[in-house]
Protein backbone atom coordinates (compact mmCIF):
# COMPACT_ATOMS: atom_id res chain seq x y z
CA UNK A 1 0.00 0.00 0.00
CA UNK A 2 1.78 3.18 -1.16
CA UNK A 3 2.38 5.90 1.39
CA UNK A 4 1.43 9.51 0.68
CA UNK A 5 4.14 12.20 0.57
CA UNK A 6 5.05 13.81 3.91
CA UNK A 7 3.20 17.02 3.04
CA UNK A 8 -0.06 15.04 2.87
CA UNK A 9 0.77 12.44 5.52
CA UNK A 10 1.32 15.18 8.10
CA UNK A 11 -2.30 16.29 7.72
CA UNK A 12 -3.93 12.85 7.96
CA UNK A 13 -5.98 11.75 10.97
CA UNK A 14 -5.06 8.40 12.45
CA UNK A 15 -8.08 6.78 10.79
CA UNK A 16 -6.38 7.40 7.44
CA UNK A 17 -3.05 6.02 8.68
CA UNK A 18 -4.42 2.85 10.27
CA UNK A 19 -5.03 1.11 6.90
CA UNK A 20 -1.28 1.18 6.27
CA UNK A 21 -0.77 -0.55 9.61
CA UNK A 22 -3.53 -3.05 8.83
CA UNK A 23 -1.89 -3.91 5.51
CA UNK A 24 1.39 -4.66 7.27
CA UNK A 25 -0.37 -6.75 9.91
CA UNK A 26 -2.21 -8.73 7.23
CA UNK A 27 0.84 -9.35 5.07
CA UNK A 28 2.32 -12.85 5.06
CA UNK A 29 5.85 -12.92 6.39
CA UNK A 30 8.18 -15.35 4.64
CA UNK A 31 11.92 -15.40 3.97
CA UNK A 32 11.09 -14.00 0.53
CA UNK A 33 8.94 -11.11 1.78
CA UNK A 34 10.58 -10.12 5.06
CA UNK A 35 13.01 -7.54 3.61
CA UNK A 36 10.32 -5.65 1.70
CA UNK A 37 7.97 -5.82 4.69
CA UNK A 38 10.61 -4.36 6.98
CA UNK A 39 11.21 -1.53 4.53
CA UNK A 40 7.51 -0.73 4.35
CA UNK A 41 7.30 -0.68 8.14
CA UNK A 42 10.40 1.51 8.38
CA UNK A 43 9.01 3.96 5.84
CA UNK A 44 5.77 4.26 7.82
CA UNK A 45 7.60 4.73 11.10
CA UNK A 46 9.81 7.37 9.56
CA UNK A 47 6.81 9.40 8.43
CA UNK A 48 5.17 9.18 11.85
CA UNK A 49 8.36 10.12 13.67
CA UNK A 50 9.09 12.99 11.30
CA UNK A 51 5.60 14.34 11.86
CA UNK A 52 6.12 14.28 15.60
CA UNK A 53 9.55 15.87 15.33
CA UNK A 54 8.28 18.75 13.20
CA UNK A 55 5.44 19.70 15.56
CA UNK A 56 7.69 19.28 18.59
CA UNK A 57 10.36 21.60 17.19
CA UNK A 58 7.76 24.18 16.16
CA UNK A 59 6.36 24.14 19.69
CA UNK A 60 9.71 24.48 21.42
CA UNK A 61 11.02 27.19 19.09
CA UNK A 62 8.23 29.54 20.16
CA UNK A 63 6.49 28.61 23.38
CA UNK A 64 4.08 31.53 22.93
CA UNK A 65 2.74 30.17 19.61
CA UNK A 66 -0.64 28.75 20.59
CA UNK A 67 -1.20 27.19 17.17
CA UNK A 68 2.11 25.32 17.38
CA UNK A 69 1.27 24.15 20.89
CA UNK A 70 -2.15 22.95 19.75
CA UNK A 71 -0.63 21.06 16.82
CA UNK A 72 1.87 19.32 19.10
CA UNK A 73 -0.81 18.42 21.63
CA UNK A 74 -3.01 17.08 18.83
CA UNK A 75 -0.16 14.82 17.75
CA UNK A 76 0.42 13.65 21.32
CA UNK A 77 -3.26 12.92 21.89
CA UNK A 78 -4.40 11.62 18.51
CA UNK A 79 -1.38 10.21 16.63
CA UNK A 80 1.31 9.10 19.03
CA UNK A 81 -0.72 6.67 21.22
CA UNK A 82 -2.22 4.64 18.34
CA UNK A 83 1.16 4.78 16.59
CA UNK A 84 2.82 3.27 19.67
CA UNK A 85 0.16 0.56 19.82
CA UNK A 86 0.61 -0.15 16.11
CA UNK A 87 4.36 -0.34 16.53
CA UNK A 88 3.95 -2.90 19.29
CA UNK A 89 1.52 -4.95 17.20
CA UNK A 90 3.97 -5.00 14.29
CA UNK A 91 6.85 -5.81 16.61
CA UNK A 92 4.93 -8.78 17.98
CA UNK A 93 4.19 -9.98 14.44
CA UNK A 94 7.85 -9.82 13.47
CA UNK A 95 9.06 -11.55 16.64
CA UNK A 96 6.43 -14.29 16.31
CA UNK A 97 7.59 -15.01 12.76
CA UNK A 98 11.10 -15.89 13.90
CA UNK A 99 12.40 -14.29 10.70
CA UNK A 100 15.28 -11.89 10.30
CA UNK A 101 17.65 -10.46 7.73
CA UNK A 102 21.42 -9.99 7.90
CA UNK A 103 22.38 -7.04 10.07
CA UNK A 104 19.11 -7.00 12.03
CA UNK A 105 20.53 -8.59 15.18
CA UNK A 106 20.89 -5.38 17.22
CA UNK A 107 17.56 -3.87 16.12
CA UNK A 108 15.88 -7.16 16.97
CA UNK A 109 17.37 -7.04 20.45
CA UNK A 110 15.85 -3.59 20.92
CA UNK A 111 12.50 -4.71 19.53
CA UNK A 112 12.40 -7.61 21.97
CA UNK A 113 13.00 -5.15 24.80
CA UNK A 114 10.27 -2.85 23.52
CA UNK A 115 7.84 -5.76 23.42
CA UNK A 116 8.75 -6.83 26.95
CA UNK A 117 8.14 -3.44 28.55
CA UNK A 118 5.18 -2.25 26.43
CA UNK A 119 1.97 -1.75 28.39
CA UNK A 120 -1.18 -0.32 26.87
CA UNK A 121 -1.96 1.27 30.24
CA UNK A 122 1.17 3.39 29.84
CA UNK A 123 0.03 5.10 26.63
CA UNK A 124 -2.06 7.81 28.35
CA UNK A 125 0.62 8.19 31.02
CA UNK A 126 3.30 8.77 28.39
CA UNK A 127 1.05 11.39 26.80
CA UNK A 128 0.67 13.06 30.20
CA UNK A 129 4.45 12.96 30.60
CA UNK A 130 4.89 14.86 27.34
CA UNK A 131 2.17 17.36 28.29
CA UNK A 132 4.08 17.97 31.50
CA UNK A 133 7.13 18.79 29.41
CA UNK A 134 5.16 21.33 27.38
CA UNK A 135 4.18 23.09 30.59
CA UNK A 136 7.78 23.15 31.75
CA UNK A 137 9.00 24.53 28.42
CA UNK A 138 6.47 27.36 28.60
CA UNK A 139 7.81 28.38 31.99
CA UNK A 140 11.46 28.05 30.97
CA UNK A 141 10.89 29.81 27.65
CA UNK A 142 9.43 32.83 29.43
CA UNK A 143 12.43 33.25 31.74
CA UNK A 144 14.55 36.25 30.79
CA UNK A 145 17.16 38.48 32.39
CA UNK A 146 18.38 41.95 31.53
CA UNK A 147 22.08 42.28 30.80
CA UNK A 148 23.81 45.34 29.38
CA UNK A 149 20.43 46.88 28.78
CA UNK A 150 19.23 43.95 26.64
CA UNK A 151 16.65 41.32 27.54
CA UNK A 152 18.00 37.77 27.11
CA UNK A 153 16.49 34.35 27.59
CA UNK A 154 18.46 32.03 29.85
CA UNK A 155 19.72 29.95 26.94
CA UNK A 156 20.18 32.97 24.70
CA UNK A 157 22.76 34.52 26.99
CA UNK A 158 24.80 31.31 27.21
CA UNK A 159 27.37 32.24 24.51
CA UNK A 160 28.10 35.55 26.23
CA UNK A 161 28.26 33.84 29.61
CA UNK A 162 30.74 31.23 28.40
CA UNK A 163 32.99 33.82 26.72
CA UNK A 164 33.11 36.20 29.70
CA UNK A 165 35.70 36.46 32.52
CA UNK A 166 34.94 34.83 35.84
CA UNK A 167 33.49 37.89 37.60
CA UNK A 168 31.10 38.54 34.74
CA UNK A 169 30.05 34.89 34.61
CA UNK A 170 29.31 35.00 38.32
CA UNK A 171 27.18 38.13 37.95
CA UNK A 172 25.23 36.58 35.05
CA UNK A 173 24.82 33.33 36.97
CA UNK A 174 23.43 35.13 40.01
CA UNK A 175 20.96 37.03 37.87
CA UNK A 176 19.83 33.80 36.19
CA UNK A 177 19.55 32.09 39.56
CA UNK A 178 17.38 34.88 40.93
CA UNK A 179 15.09 34.71 37.89
CA UNK A 180 14.74 30.96 38.02
CA UNK A 181 13.96 31.14 41.74
CA UNK A 182 10.80 33.06 40.89
CA UNK A 183 9.45 29.99 39.09
CA UNK A 184 10.37 27.48 41.74
CA UNK A 185 6.78 26.80 42.97
CA UNK A 186 5.25 25.94 39.57
CA UNK A 187 8.32 23.97 38.52
CA UNK A 188 8.26 22.04 41.79
CA UNK A 189 4.62 21.21 41.11
CA UNK A 190 5.49 19.94 37.62
CA UNK A 191 8.44 18.01 39.03
CA UNK A 192 6.27 16.18 41.53
CA UNK A 193 3.69 15.48 38.84
CA UNK A 194 6.37 14.09 36.50
CA UNK A 195 7.80 11.89 39.24
CA UNK A 196 4.38 10.41 39.93
CA UNK A 197 3.72 9.75 36.25
CA UNK A 198 7.07 8.08 35.73
CA UNK A 199 6.76 5.99 38.86
CA UNK A 200 3.44 4.64 37.58
CA UNK A 201 4.86 3.98 34.10
CA UNK A 202 7.70 1.99 35.64
CA UNK A 203 5.39 0.07 37.97
CA UNK A 204 3.04 -0.83 35.11
CA UNK A 205 5.99 -2.17 33.12
CA UNK A 206 7.19 -4.38 35.96
CA UNK A 207 9.69 -2.04 37.62
CA UNK A 208 7.95 -0.87 40.81
CA UNK A 209 9.95 1.79 42.59
CA UNK A 210 12.72 1.78 39.99
CA UNK A 211 12.09 4.16 37.10
CA UNK A 212 15.78 4.15 36.23
CA UNK A 213 15.68 0.41 35.57
CA UNK A 214 12.68 0.91 33.30
CA UNK A 215 14.27 3.87 31.48
CA UNK A 216 17.47 1.88 31.00
CA UNK A 217 15.52 -0.76 29.11
CA UNK A 218 13.41 1.77 27.23
CA UNK A 219 16.54 3.53 26.01
CA UNK A 220 18.05 0.22 24.86
CA UNK A 221 21.12 0.50 27.04
CA UNK A 222 22.06 -3.13 26.66
CA UNK A 223 25.83 -2.93 26.81
CA UNK A 224 26.37 -1.22 30.14
CA UNK A 225 24.63 -0.81 33.48
CA UNK A 226 23.89 2.18 35.72
CA UNK A 227 26.88 1.48 38.01
CA UNK A 228 29.33 1.27 35.10
CA UNK A 229 27.91 4.47 33.63
CA UNK A 230 28.14 6.56 36.79
CA UNK A 231 30.62 9.47 36.89
CA UNK A 232 32.56 7.77 39.68
CA UNK A 233 33.47 4.86 37.39
CA UNK A 234 33.65 6.70 34.08
CA UNK A 235 35.47 10.00 34.74
CA UNK A 236 35.15 12.67 32.10
CA UNK A 237 36.99 15.87 31.35
CA UNK A 238 33.70 17.58 30.67
CA UNK A 239 31.90 19.49 33.47
CA UNK A 240 29.08 17.63 35.20
CA UNK A 241 25.85 17.60 33.24
CA UNK A 242 22.57 18.83 34.72
CA UNK A 243 19.77 16.33 35.22
CA UNK A 244 18.16 15.18 31.97
CA UNK A 245 16.59 18.26 30.43
CA UNK A 246 13.70 19.25 28.25
CA UNK A 247 14.16 20.86 24.89
CA UNK A 248 14.21 24.45 26.01
CA UNK A 249 13.70 27.31 23.56
CA UNK A 250 16.63 29.57 22.78
CA UNK A 251 14.19 32.48 22.85
CA UNK A 252 10.47 32.75 23.35
CA UNK A 253 10.19 33.32 19.62
CA UNK A 254 13.46 32.01 18.29
CA UNK A 255 15.38 30.65 15.37
CA UNK A 256 16.91 27.81 17.31
CA UNK A 257 16.66 25.65 20.38
CA UNK A 258 18.92 23.84 22.76
CA UNK A 259 18.59 20.94 25.18
CA UNK A 260 19.79 22.70 28.26
CA UNK A 261 17.11 23.20 30.85
CA UNK A 262 17.52 21.46 34.20
CA UNK A 263 14.79 19.00 35.03
CA UNK A 264 13.52 15.51 34.42
CA UNK A 265 11.61 16.30 31.26
CA UNK A 266 13.11 13.82 28.86
CA UNK A 267 11.00 11.44 26.85
CA UNK A 268 11.70 7.76 26.82
CA UNK A 269 9.97 7.29 23.48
Amino acid sequence: MPLPPPSLFNTLPWASIQPHVDALLAAELTPATIAAWLKDWSDLRELIQERGTLVSIANVQDTTDLAAEAAYKAYLNDIRPPAQQANNDLTQKLLASGLSVPGLEIPLRSLRTDAEIFREANLPLQTAEQQNGISFNKIAGAQTIEWDGIEHTITGISPQYEASPRDTRRAIFERIDAREEQDRPPINTLWREALGIRAQIAANAGFPGDYRAYAWRARHRHDYTPPTASPSTTPSSRPPSPPPGASTPNTRKSSGWKNSAPGIWTSTN
